[in-house]
């Protein structure tokens, strides 16, 4: 979610005679990256090579910000190049691939009798990663100049990426599935998920949320500046200066969209296991979140509106993207926690088009029929989400009708049992 300050820079100042489709697809390479790929290294975190993904990922996440900051020149007016800046982000994808999953994956492996609520606090890091990243990118880039800056900020993101290498760990007392031969279908794919109905019809949900949900978030920056309610800034001088026009910067909707975040995503997760249940209320708040984007979006006129915006989107659409694991860890048996990282793969590897295609769609819509159409965009996909979710609640009330115990309930089978005594 903090592509949008980069997306700003590029718009602005390295690239601003390409087509905002081929921009998008800049951030819809990394999303389709790490969606992609979701299935192999959830495989590879349900074989315990936590710290084989950890290693690989400050590698490849450092080595794309640092050649990045070779390939542009001093940050200024049309000195980027198209083709290099694709092929740092396809790295950048890669490296982001290999910490997705695993945070989440390990989160429900450590606490399992408090899984939810754990899935939901570690993904807020991703929530504050979209306030900490964009500031840092701003700040440094005005304070030192474009290349100065951005190796500056890989030496931060290096420095928490080593961090999770050395923190990351798979909890002893849960059962290691070794890999199979590397080229069997079976090796990568549990196929007895894809006869779980609830299971099938989530996924199709979490499919329309990547489509439509990461747009918004990517043009907030700009569409605050089609409506005159912000302005923005050139950060590229390198002079220690930010001139602009006075008034409320562009950048600071985006940092209160990702910064809100946080706060659904902990704050959804927690209530979810004593209120409804993760899956309803991922339903519920799918379609707060259409209906608020429907209305307010088009409608806010001025900068509090805008602000009150961000705000309230920020704390639903936390719920919205940070609810998935708990849910997928709802649904699966029990029998198969010990396959949870393969689910989650699964679920995220079908809404890998989705996140290529969905920026990508944002930006035609963009420049053909204002921002406005991009809200309405995200609306709608996040209505079919909820559509999705509602057979889902069908399908799972249907399975624990035949099969009792073990889809879909909160009470801990076996192995929880055992790693909950062993950890708690």
């Amino acid at each position: 979610m903090a592509f949008g300050a980069f997306l700003g820079l590029f718009t602005t100042h390295l690239l601003p005679s390409t087509s905002q489709l081929k921009l998008s697809l800049l951030g819809g390479i990394q999303a389709f990256l790490v969606l992609f790929l979701a299935p192999a290294v959830g495989r590879l975190l349900d074989g315990k090579y936590h710290r084989f993904l950890a290693g690989s990922g400050f590698v490849l996440l450092t080595c794309a910000y640092i050649a990045m900051s070779y390939t542009c020149g001093d940050g200024f007016h049309y000195q980027g190049t198209y083709w290099s800046l694709f092929l740092t982000s396809f790295m950048a994808g890669l490296g982001q691939a290999c910490f997705f999953t695993s945070s989440q994956q390990n989160a429900a492996q450590w606490f399992p009798a408090h899984r939810f609520a754990a899935i939901g606090i570690t993904s807020s890091g991703a929530a504050i990663g979209g306030v900490v990243y964009p500031l840092a990118f701003k700040y440094l880039v005005a304070a030192y100049a474009f290349p100065c800056g951005l190796r500056l900020f890989s030496i931060i993101v290096g420095g928490t990426c080593f961090l999770a290498f050395l923190l990351s760990g798979s909890n002893p007392v849960v059962h290691n599935r070794p890999l199979g031969p590397v080229f069997r279908f079976s090796t990568w794919l549990d196929m007895s998920a894809l006869r779980n109905r609830a299971f099938v019809a989530y996924t199709a949900a979490i499919f329309f949320i990547f489509f439509g949900f990461y747009a918004l978030p990517f043009y907030v920056t700009l569409w605050a500046q089609q409506k005159n309610i912000g302005t923005a800034e050139n950060i590229t001088g390198g002079d220690g200066e930010r001139p602009g026009d006075s008034g409320f910067r562009t950048f600071w909707f985006l940092i209160m969209v990702n910064g809100f975040g946080a706060f659904g995503r902990i704050g959804f997760s927690v209530f979810s296991a004593r209120i409804a249940g993760p899956l309803v209320m991922h339903l519920l708040v799918c379609v707060t979140a259409a209906v608020f984007t429907a209305i307010l979006w088009p409608l806010a006129a001025s900068t509090a509106a805008a602000v009150v915006f961000s705000a309230v989107y920020g704390v639903v659409g936390g719920g919205v993207v940070g609810l998935p694991a708990s849910v997928v860890a709802h649904i699966a048996p029990q029998e198969k926690m010990t396959c949870l990282g393969q689910w989650m793969g699964m679920a995220l590897v079908v809404s890998a088009s989705g996140a290529l295609m969905g920026p990508m769609v944002g930006g035609l819509l963009y420049k053909e029929f204002g921002a406005n159409s991009v809200g309405w965009f995200t609306a709608a996909n996040l209505v079919a989400a909820a559509g999705c979710m509602g057979l889902a609640v069908r399908f799972l009330d249907r399975n624990r009708n035949v099969g009792g115990p073990g889809y879909g309930q909160p009470e801990m089978g076996p192995v929880e049992r055992r790693i909950g005594a062993d950890v708690g």
